[in-house]
């Protein structure tokens, strides 16, 4: 891999085989179930409210589909999209080992931080979109090195140096270009090469 070429660290096992990998993974599932739980509670008084008991019958049950089918279908969308997320999370932290990389930080706002991932040069390598809190945006900044589990090319999972803390980026377009052979097919498995597409030879 290219963190290997530029001799950066590359971890001896897995990415999910770290310490606190696992952990951070059951805090991940447990904070999406309680906001899912919280969501499906907040749907539940709505139908509740929307469904007055001075109303009739058949008004009370056609107020209730409704309102519950706009409500819940949203939900549902939320849950398969966590779902989708830590799937893949899963797939590209078992493929991937850690690399360390040099970096700087761009384009802050209130919903995340572009990560640019740096040669030993100095030169820019890959920008990697990074939704954040506040919070994460500043672990990320404590230092100028960042752990990433992916290939530059196309996007993969990265967490500060300071705690294992970790989330999916992602690049605006990936890059195309072909990588070695080995390089390549680790990203197939991995789940990174876009949907029917397959790199430039």
């Amino acid at each position: 891999m290219l963190a290997e070429q530029y001799g950066y660290e590359v971890s001896a096992l897995p990415a999910d085989r770290a310490p606190g990998a696992a952990e951070h993974l059951r805090r991940v599932v447990r904070k999406g179930i309680r906001k899912m739980a919280v969501l499906g509670g907040l749907c539940a008084v709505c139908c509740g409210v929307a469904a007055l008991p001075g109303m009739a019958g058949d008004t009370r049950a056609v107020v209730l589909v409704a309102t519950g089918t706009f409500l819940l279908l949203p939900l549902l969308i939320m849950v398969q999209v966590f779902r989708t997320m830590l799937r893949e999370m899963k797939v590209l932290l078992a493929h991937y080992h850690w690399q360390v990389w040099p970096c700087r930080f761009e384009n802050e706002s209130v919903s995340g931080i572009d990560i640019v991932l740096l040669s030993p040069g100095g030169d820019q390598v890959a920008v990697l979109n990074c939704p954040a809190t506040r919070r994460y945006r500043a672990m990320l900044r404590e230092r100028r090195r960042v752990r990433f589990a992916g290939d530059p090319r196309f996007g993969g999972v990265v967490a500060p140096l300071s705690v294992m803390e970790f989330g999916k980026v992602t690049r605006d377009e990936p890059d195309l270009q072909p990588g070695t052979p080995d390089e390549d097919e680790l990203a197939r498995r991995a789940g990174l090469y876009p949907s029917g597409r397959a790199p430039r030879r």
